[in-house]
């Protein structure tokens, strides 16, 4: 399935890289059953969106997934440690042909990929996408499918798109601020609403706590409830806050795929041999 914007199309190389990132899926999987990691994905099966209403679904889906994470109540921090470690999702990097494209998941069984474009340098709209593709992952990929998004963080978010993007949209805000620590961060909703400048200040607040971009966040507290209509979130969209967070994502070394060969490695779980397979080199580059 290929869900984009304007001209947003994959490439025939787009696909080959996909198809190569597959394939070191195969064996960041494999490396996961022989090391026994605990696999949350399984719990969850691809399904139809609704036509109406798609976002109740996707907020529903994120309380799921919070539930299997107690331990992170708050902001979701090392959001790609977590896809990879606890979603058995390898989350790679493919420069798309398309510009608009930021990102796209694949399936093969057990081999999931989701690729993000590294032109996207936004911490908190990788954030998103993510999210989103995690959304894919879980609920819309069966066991051979891929899906591609283009870029829909711009004044029409969310009101436009199909109920399966709808629903990946949702997913991605509740996942990344959940209803319950947003309420425990504002407040009781006002009544009467916020002013533009309040508003402002609000989704600025929200999205400094939480790692999304303004646009996101202000059309999550307006599904939310805080902020009442969409005239205000136009209005806060046509000059929104630069997209500048950090310090939500740490940067590693080492990709998933390269820390499941180190680990079998520690373990002895695998011989050197072995492992160079799955790393498809030799297994001392990782120490060069």
């Amino acid at each position: 399935m290929l869900k984009a914007s304007g001209t947003a199309n994959l490439a025939e190389a787009d696909r080959d890289l996909l198809a190569g990132a597959l394939r070191r899926a195969r064996s960041f999987a494999t490396l996961g059953d022989i090391l026994n990691v605990s696999r949350l994905d399984a719990d969850f099966k691809a399904s139809v969106a609704p036509r109406n209403r798609a976002y109740l679904g996707g907020y529903a889906a994120a309380h799921r997934v919070r539930e299997l994470l107690p331990e992170r109540p708050d902001a979701l921090r090392g959001l790609r440690r977590l896809i990879e470690d606890r979603f058995n999702a390898l989350v790679v990097s493919v420069k798309f042909r398309g510009s608009a494209i930021l990102g796209a998941s694949c399936r093969i069984g057990n081999a999931r990929v989701i690729a993000l474009d590294p032109r996207t340098k936004s911490e908190a709209q990788r954030r998103f996408v993510l999210a989103h593709e995690l959304g894919h992952q879980l609920f819309d990929l069966d066991e051979s499918g891929v899906t591609a998004d283009a870029d829909d963080d711009a004044i029409g978010f969310w009101l436009e798109n199909s109920p399966s993007e709808k629903r990946a949209n949702a997913f991605a805000a509740m996942l990344l601020a959940p209803k319950e620590a947003v309420d425990a961060a504002v407040g009781q909703r006002r009544a009467a609403g916020y002013g533009l400048d309040e508003a402002r200040q609000l989704v600025s607040q929200c999205r400094g706590r939480f790692g999304l971009s303004f646009a996101a966040m202000a059309w999550h507290l307006h599904n939310l409830g805080y902020i009442q209509t969409d005239d205000t979130v136009r209005a806060l969209l046509i000059v929104p806050e630069r997209d500048d967070l950090s310090g939500f994502e740490e940067d590693t070394r080492f990709d998933g795929l390269e820390r499941r060969v180190l680990e079998a490695l520690s373990r002895d779980e695998v011989s050197r041999g072995r492992a160079s397979e799955f790393l498809g080199r030799p297994v001392e580059s990782l120490v060069e």
